[in-house]
């Protein structure tokens, strides 16, 4: 298995400025973690790198509003505090039932922030840090459980002997893009080159592209669609006249 030291002494082979014989020198080493590491921080701030949901559940703490989520003293303990919150579900004597995904347009203009209920009917996710805040509505006072899908993050605190762990297509997408930020620096600049900023683009472009969200159509009932429209009254699609 491959370490984060063996990504690093890559790319400086790859760019030219280390030669294949000997070991990589401290100093570059580190300089190479430090850019890996701000690589990984950044593709945190967006869904298409991260390769797989995070379903989580906790127990609601009665009448408390907001939640806190994150690895700060949070109500509910993660390791790193969610970017989004992307669905959730209250789970009522072994139902999931599916909470309203409200934004901060909606939190403010709710009247009754305070009303309170057996269970919540909608959520409002504000990612403060160091921890999330979660504020369910009406505020539950049942101690239920909630199940929260949230991105995966990935893993931006790292050593370099640390082993190499993410699915297939990372290893090239990290060596690639760190080639590309070396080549960035003015001490390597002169190792720059078109191909090494192309082979960047199209290893991301081949990770990025798995969690692509999906492009829908849909077309309002009884408008036209190619040859004919769908009828919502009958379920059948009809001929275009």
């Amino acid at each position: 298995m491959a370490t984060f030291l063996d990504v690093v002494t890559a790319a400086f082979r790859e760019i030219g400025v280390q030669d294949a014989v000997d070991p990589l020198p401290p100093e570059m080493a580190e300089q190479g973690r430090m850019i890996l590491s701000r690589i990984l921080d950044s593709w945190n701030a967006d869904v298409e790198p991260v390769y797989a949901d995070r379903f989580s559940t906790f127990t609601i703490t009665p009448s408390l509003s907001p939640h806190t989520i994150g690895p700060s003293g949070a109500t509910w303990t993660i390791d790193q505090r969610p970017v989004e919150i992307r669905a959730a579900s209250v789970i009522v004597d072994g139902v999931r039932i599916a909470l309203h995904m409200r934004d901060g347009d909606w939190w403010q203009s709710e009247p009754l922030p305070g009303l309170t209920s057996t269970y919540p009917t909608d959520l409002y996710f504000n990612p403060t840090y160091p921890n999330g805040s979660v504020y369910l509505w009406p505020v539950p006072t049942t101690a239920y459980q909630v199940q929260l899908q949230t991105w995966g993050v990935l893993t931006s605190t790292i050593a370099l002997a640390d082993t190499f762990a993410f699915p297939q297509g990372y290893l090239d997408a990290l060596t690639q893009t760190l080639k590309e930020e070396l080549v960035s620096i003015p001490t390597y600049s002169s190792s720059a080159s078109v191909e090494i900023f192309e082979k960047a683009r199209k290893a991301r472009a081949r990770i990025f592209g798995a969690r692509r969200p999906d492009r829908r159509i849909s077309v309002a009932d009884g408008v036209w669609a190619g040859p004919g429209f769908f009828d919502w009254r009958t379920g059948v699609m009809r001929s275009a006249r």
